[in-house]
């Protein structure tokens, strides 16, 4: 018998299910390569990531997943808890999730979310300084990509390897282990974007500015989408504001601008920042 959660649950699973199945056909045209009508459901569901609801989008992806005979659909739709509770530092419900996660992944056979698992997993307590548990989930996740021999696991590895160096200041390491992982991510052929901004941040950090810059202009030739783009330029916009280069901060304002009209304008804190500055500084 259904308590009154439960059947609240159920029905919004079926509303959900039946207002985004209505609107799409059973193609693929997205960049997950998923049933278009599941996508529907998983963006929606990023949409509440620090919200409980998002249990009821992963649900619904399951159900539909299991329907369609997606099963690459269903990996996806258990990497939606792990980033509610990466938002929410549960490291119990991590934990469960991550199990989860990676029973699936590796039962449907897309072993790319069987380590996107630890890497959610691993990135959650670096921020919460729980390094020692970091140390050991590295372990495990070194384990199993020497088991696999998989380019993305191994680049998994590194690449946290390098966070944790980098968050407790040992900037050489960080970069060492980042341009390793840089390997893996090109034979995994992954988006090295996001890496190059962090080994600029580690040169930033010792004050190598003009090695810095180079890899942040690295970051945004790398990018393969507007978002990873846009990423890269708000943070050469943060740079070059730190630094007090201000002609470069103009400039990058007025790309960030302009990129803005077709994938909308960032929220993050780096750019409010920089917006702001930009404001002053064409003030005086």
């Amino acid at each position: 018998m259904f308590t009154h959660y439960r059947y609240y649950r159920y029905c919004l699973i079926w509303f959900i299910i039946f207002g985004c199945t209505q609107l799409y056909g059973q193609t693929k045209n997205n960049i997950m390569s998923i049933d278009d009508r599941i996508y529907a459901i998983y963006q929606r569901g990023c949409s509440h990531l620090r919200d409980s609801l998002i249990f009821t989008y992963m649900d619904s992806m399951v159900v539909l997943a299991k329907k369609y005979h997606d099963p690459k659909a269903e990996a996806v739709a258990y990497t939606l808890p792990l980033r509610y509770y990466f938002r929410n530092n549960d490291e119990d419900g991590m934990e469960k999730a991550v199990a989860k996660c990676k029973q699936i992944a590796r039962k449907n056979g897309y072993l790319q979310y069987f380590y996107y698992a630890y890497n959610e997993q691993c990135t959650m307590l670096i921020n919460m300084k729980e390094y020692n548990k970091v140390k050991q989930v590295l372990k495990e996740t070194q384990e199993w990509a020497q088991k696999d021999n998989l380019d993305y696991g191994w680049a998994i590895c590194y690449s946290q390897l390098g966070h944790l160096a980098r968050h407790t200041y040992n900037y050489n390491l960080a970069i060492d282990y980042y341009k390793k992982a840089r390997d893996y991510y090109e034979d995994a052929n992954q988006s090295l974007s996001t890496l190059y901004i962090y080994i600029a941040s580690c040169y930033s950090s010792m004050h190598d500015h003009d090695i810095a810059k180079f890899y942040y202009e690295q970051s945004y030739q790398a990018a393969v989408s507007d978002q990873e783009r846009m990423t890269a330029l708000v943070q050469m916009a943060n740079f070059a504001n730190q630094h007090m280069r201000y002609e470069d901060l103009d400039d990058l304002y007025e790309r960030i601008q302009e990129l803005s009209k077709t994938c909308g304008e960032p929220t993050d804190a780096y750019y409010v920042y920089v917006k702001l500055k930009h404001y002053i500084n064409n003030k005086r």
